[in-house]
């Protein structure tokens, strides 16, 4: 059922081409001022049939390490992430559904920057918070899942370029 709704919503709202939102405003740019890196997270990709059609988690993280670091972000491991301040971590989530009479997938990209925020009122409680994102939503072909990652491109473009707007070499 939530496949179907998903579906429902790419062909009504977006048509064939999709549509995308985002937090990419000067408030939530502004919050990536100053960053010396970030880490990269890509979530689990939902369904795992999409590996099966030919879309892979690992070659999804190398792709978008590889983009980030010729823009010239540097992409912190694990333990240079909790030593950053700000602990930054770029989280990647595909989410896509579909129907089993349907040969095509309804596809969520998504692009987060979490990082480490404090509490106004209580400055000894801190948590992860998204501080910018990107989502974009799609119809993709089942035998077509690589151009997911034509989505995710675009939406790591939005993110480099919010980077570099405020980050200027």
């Amino acid at each position: 059922m939530k496949g179907l709704i998903l579906l429902i919503i790419c062909l009504v709202l977006g048509g064939p081409h999709g549509f995308a939102f985002a937090y990419d405003i000067e408030a939530t740019r502004s919050t990536l001022r100053g960053l010396q890196g970030v880490h990269v997270l890509v979530k689990e990709l939902d369904p795992p049939e999409m590996e099966q059609d030919g879309l892979h988690k690992d070659q999804l993280q190398a792709y978008v390490e590889l983009r980030l670091t010729l823009a010239g972000i540097k992409v912190l491991s694990e333990e240079e992430c909790r030593e950053t301040p700000g602990a930054p971590v770029l989280l990647v989530g595909v989410l896509g559904c579909t129907h089993s009479r349907l040969v095509i997938y309804g596809v969520s990209v998504s692009l987060e920057l979490y990082q480490k925020a404090v509490l106004e009122r209580e400055l000894a409680i801190s948590a992860l918070a998204s501080t910018w994102s990107v989502h974009q939503v799609n119809l993709v072909g089942r035998k077509r899942v690589r151009q997911i990652r034509d989505s995710v491109k675009d939406c790591l473009d939005r993110f480099i370029n919010a980077y570099m707007s405020v980050n200027p070499k």
